[in-house]
Formats: structure tokens, sequence, C-alpha cells
């Protein structure tokens, strides 16, 4: 081979180490990307910077950030919310989606923690490791005549003892409750479906997954 074709053999096996990039070889690993509040600030130039910074891939674990147009009615604060990465843990199978809609009414029993509010309680079996992603909807979390029934959503969770394991005002859209929940022990828990505010009613969807 002379040396013209030794330097031509030389550039385009260079070329070639160049176009493959390391990640090619890394395994992505298997979990889910779910949609929760990234932390609230005071100011809504600081969660921009913040979503820019999330946005640029700068923040591992998280993507495709948001913030709030407008602050939280009674805190003042500007909430961003973001897709958080959660790998799997064990072998199991997706959790089935559990869906029930509800009402808060008079006639319900008052939150045994929450005094003054009403409050729905369901029990469902979870499985120790499986994640499970919960929320406590009340339309687009907005008040308004686009939303007849809204109210400020709470949800909790709590174990056969009634400990507290998870709970959340507005860790989902708007005002709407979310909270994502692994136990470390199979069981029975009790999801409690409350309001943020007292003696309110309204319509919600409560959701399992």
């Amino acid at each position: 081979m002379n040396r013209i074709s030794k330097l031509v053999s030389g550039c385009a096996l260079m070329a070639l180490v160049l176009v493959v990039p390391g990640s090619l070889f890394a395994q992505q690993p298997a979990g889910q990307w779910v949609r929760e509040r990234y932390a609230s600030y005071p100011d809504a130039s600081t969660a921009g910077r913040v979503v820019q910074t999330i946005n640029s891939n700068s923040v591992v674990g998280w993507r495709s950030a948001a913030a709030e147009s407008a602050p939280h009615p009674v805190t003042r604060d500007f909430g961003v919310f973001a897709d958080r990465f959660y790998a799997n843990q064990n072998p199991n199978p997706p959790t089935p989606e559990f869906v029930v809609q509800g009402q808060l009414t008079r006639g319900d029993a008052r939150d045994r923690l929450r005094l003054n509010m009403y409050a729905k309680t369901y029990q469902f079996n979870f499985v120790a490791g499986r994640t499970y992603t919960i929320d406590l909807t009340s339309g687009d979390g907005r008040s308004g005549p686009h939303n007849p029934g809204f109210f400020d959503t709470w949800l909790r969770v709590e174990d056969s003892q009634g400990n507290i394991m998870k709970q959340d005002d507005d860790g989902g859209l708007n005002l709407n409750a979310r909270t994502v929940f692994t136990p470390t022990q199979t069981g029975t828990y009790t999801v409690v479906a409350t309001s943020y505010a007292s003696n309110v009613t309204g319509s919600f969807t409560l959701r399992i997954r």
C-alpha cells in the first residue's frame, strides 16, 4: 500500500471512531418518567432560571421543566414542575391503574387529623418495592366557571397503624395533589382524599398507577 492509500485509510478509520459516541454503549436503566413538582421559588425570574437549567440537561434525572405563570394564591411562590425519572427496582409488571370519581360532601366524616376538613378514605394493597403515583385532582386544579365543583385537594397515605407515609397539597398540576410512594412493606394502606381549606366540598378524581 502506497503512502497516499495509507493516509486515506487512516483518515477513514479516525472518522469512524469520531462518529461513534460513547453513549451508544451505555445502557439506559428501565423505568418511567413521572410529572411532579421540582421546587417552589419566591419570584418568577428565579423559577425561570431553574427551568432553563433543568431543560439544558444539567440536572440528572429531571427533564421538560415548566414554571407556573402565576403565583400560588396562598404562599405567593412559583412552582416548577418537571418530569422525574424513577428506575425500576423490581421485576414486577406495571401497576394497573385505579381510578375513582368522587365528591366531598357535608355528609362525609371529618378527617381524623385535619379536623375541619371533610374526607373520604380508600384502602389498597400495596406491594413492597413497587412505585405508585397517586393523584388527587379536582379538574385542572384551577377555580373558575370552566371547573365546577373545584376545590384545593389534599392527599395523604397512611399505613395500617395510621402512620403518615406520604402527604401532599399542590404536587400536581396547579392546586391538585400528587405523591409518589414506594412502600417498604407489602400490606394494606389507606389513601385519604380531603381538602386544603376548611369545610370545603367538591368533586375529585383519585388515580393510582
